[in-house]
């Protein structure tokens, strides 16, 4: 489920399964919604055109700070 976030935030998305984190998102977003899913994945769909079926097994997430070292 997406969360809504107050303030700036680093987002990525994750394995729906295993919740590993598969990407981060190249820019911060003001918060987690609809239009801010579409974004991350239509960026990481540009990334490689062969990431559509990946894309149907994850979400978008805030990346938490230790997961950014």
């Amino acid at each position: 489920m997406m969360k809504e976030t107050v303030g700036k935030a680093v987002v990525g998305l994750r394995n729906k399964k295993t919740h590993e984190l598969i990407a981060i998102y190249p820019h911060s977003v003001d918060g987690l919604n609809q239009e801010t899913e579409k974004m991350v994945k239509d960026w990481y769909y540009k990334q490689d055109c062969a990431a559509e079926t990946e894309l149907r097994h994850c979400f978008v997430d805030i990346v938490r700070e230790n997961e950014l070292h």
